[in-house]
């Protein structure tokens, strides 16, 4: 670091190193119960162990950095009117930079800085701080610059024996890519399985290349070909153009909820799509092109298609501007979802002329 003058980079070289290094043992807390010396020189220890020592280093490297107590959201949430160290059970570094401000969780492998560690997102924590008279303070862990965000884009084409073949590119961005690399990282075959093998739809994927792997400050870039049968009643055949999409099926079939809906992120979907015919056959009538809201205006589903000649252009665009959602609003979800995943899977029919 002697060479190194730019506090953000120190931070983020500071931050791989200890996570590269240091291996947690799966025990959490906010105290170095042995020491940090001794985790170090066993490059093992609790998370209270680890992320002390990340918080010294990034001080000697004169940031602005502080223990952060958290509880994680398999903990529950803190009461925020007690202090009570019984209430946290893990400590974070939090690293203030200019008007930004950073929380690094050294357990965590694929969390980069610019992103908050999800376990701990939309929580409160408290900043251990020496600020004038006051030591603590409590913190709100909310981000509403970074997304799970999903574009999927697919160019097709059917040929006369009603077999899609394609090219789909998915990139995952922010908490989107957050969520993929633990699955990627175990082997393509399971990601591939988990992500794009659909057997709902009978969809054959191959040749799946990945990009950006190692650089966690772009999406992940996935590119693969695909084949996919369409479906077919008397003269006409049709097929769906949701695929890939992550939206693939509604989980929220039950009348009824007794917990929040937490999604962990503001989340962003993004699908466009192109499928070209085969001479001698043609679209039927298209889907309504249809802007719909929730009534807070928190989702927003358009959808928006055209045929030039015998090729079909699709764009959908869905975002969630809020990350939960109450009991008390359930009703009015799940109602919304009914007529959302209705709309994401309507078919596009075509026939022979």
């Amino acid at each position: 670091l002697v060479n190194v003058n730019d506090p953000y980079k120190k931070m983020v070289i500071i931050h791989n190193y200890v996570r590269s290094n240091m291996v947690w043992n799966d025990m959490y807390g906010i105290w170095a119960l042995y020491g940090v010396k001794t985790a170090w020189k066993e490059k093992k220890g609790t998370s209270g162990e680890i992320n002390l020592i990340l918080v010294n280093m990034l001080k000697d490297a004169d940031l602005d950095a502080f223990p952060f107590l958290v509880s994680t959201r398999e903990n529950g949430r803190v009461n925020l009117g007690i202090a009570d160290e019984d209430q946290f059970n893990k400590v974070m570094a939090y690293v203030i930079i200019g008007e930004k401000r950073y929380i690094l969780d050294a357990t965590n492998k694929f969390t980069p800085v610019q992103l908050f560690p999800p376990d701990i997102l939309y929580s409160e924590g408290l900043l251990i701080k020496k600020t004038g008279s006051s030591l603590w303070g409590w913190q709100s862990v909310t981000d509403e610059a970074h997304y799970f965000d999903n574009y999927t884009s697919v160019e097709a084409t059917i040929d006369d024996k009603g077999m899609i073949s394609g090219k789909a590119i998915v990139n995952s961005s922010d908490y989107s890519r957050l969520k993929r690399m633990p699955e990627l990282k175990k082997g393509k075959a399971g990601f591939i399985e988990t992500y794009f093998n659909s057997t709902e739809n009978n969809i054959k994927v191959s040749n799946l290349v990945i990009e950006n792997e190692d650089k966690d400050s772009l999406p992940l870039m996935q590119i693969c070909t695909f084949t996919q049968p369409v479906n077919s009643s008397g003269n006409f055949s049709y097929f769906n153009v949701n695929i890939f999409s992550g939206l693939e099926k509604n989980p929220f079939i039950a009348d009824t909820r007794f917990s929040d809906i937490f999604f962990g992120a503001q989340q962003l979907y993004t699908i466009e799509s192109s499928y070209t015919l085969p001479p001698g056959y043609s679209f039927d009538a298209l889907p309504k092109n249809i802007l719909m809201r929730l009534p807070d205006t928190s989702i927003v589903f358009k959808r928006f298609s055209s045929i030039h000649e015998k090729k079909l252009s699709v764009r959908i665009d869905l975002e969630f501007k809020k990350p939960f959602y109450t009991i008390e609003e359930y009703d009015a979800f799940h109602e919304f979802y009914k007529k959302l995943f209705s709309l994401l899977n309507e078919q596009y029919v075509y026939k022979k002329d």
